[in-house]
Formats: C-alpha cells, sequence, structure tokens
C-alpha cells in the first residue's frame, strides 16, 4: 500500500499552507491536529526526523502552533505527536544558537551532517 493510501486510510487530509522557511512534502490534519509530513525514499532516520522538526519550529513560528510530525516511506508510517516533539524543539533551539555563535565566529565545521542542508548561501560554504 502507497503512503498516501496509508494517510488516507488513517483519516490524514492534506491542506495548503503557505510556509516563509522551508516547504514541507505536505501539511496534514486529522482530528483537529496539524502534523507536518516528509515522505522518504530511504529510511526514516534521525535526519528525516529532524528535517520534520525543522518544519514543525518554522510552521509554529509563522502560525503559533507546534504541529505533529508524519515521517512515511514506501514500507512505513510514523507518527509524533506535538505533546511529544516539543522537548526536541527546545533541544533544537539550543543546538541552534550554538551553531549559530559558531558561524558568528567562525568557528563552525561543517561535517557530514552539512550534506543533507540544502542551503547554498550558508556561512560555513564560504
Amino acid at each position: 500500500m502507497l503512503a498516501v493510501e496509508k494517510l488516507e486510510e488513517m483519516r490524514f487530509r492534506k491542506i495548503s499552507v503557505k510556509m516563509k522557511c522551508g516547504i514541507p512534502d505536505n501539511v496534514l490534519v486529522r482530528d483537529g491536529k496539524t502534523y507536518v509530513h516528509e515522505h522518504k525514499t530511504g529510511k526514516l532516520n534521525k535526519v528525516a526526523f529532524i528535517q520534520a522538526l525543522l518544519y514543525s519550529k518554522a510552521y509554529e513560528k509563522e502560525y503559533n502552533e507546534l504541529p505533529g510530525i508524519v515521517l512515511t516511506n514506501s514500507e512505513e508510517v510514523k507518527i509524533y505527536e506535538s505533546e511529544v516533539i516539543r522537548d526536541c524543539v527546545r533541544t533544537l533551539d539550543d543546538v541552534l544558537k550554538i551553531v549559530a555563535r559558531k558561524l558568528i565566529i567562525r568557528e563552525f565545521k561543517p561535517g557530514p551532517y552539512c550534506s543533507y542542508c540544502g542551503n547554498f548561501n550558508c556561512p560555513a560554504n564560504s
């Protein structure tokens, strides 16, 4: 069964929203709750979760609501409720502050994690 069919079967429906920072694959709603959806062709790993977490944080900033996360691939669906990811967002905030501080003082060292980023204007690339 395809991910879209699985999500429909689980009563998720796609909504159209505009976001200034990043574009998740979809924004979904179910039972009055909002979710950022990311579909991956490979494994649903930490990188996929962090990407969706960044979209959730951006969505919260624009719409004043922290959405949950739905990750899918061709085989599985993982759902994280917003209450569960609240602590993850706090940790992400701390990490982003550290990265920003290191970028400012030019001590940030690009690593393999940078290969997942699509920001070609990143100061670490200069």
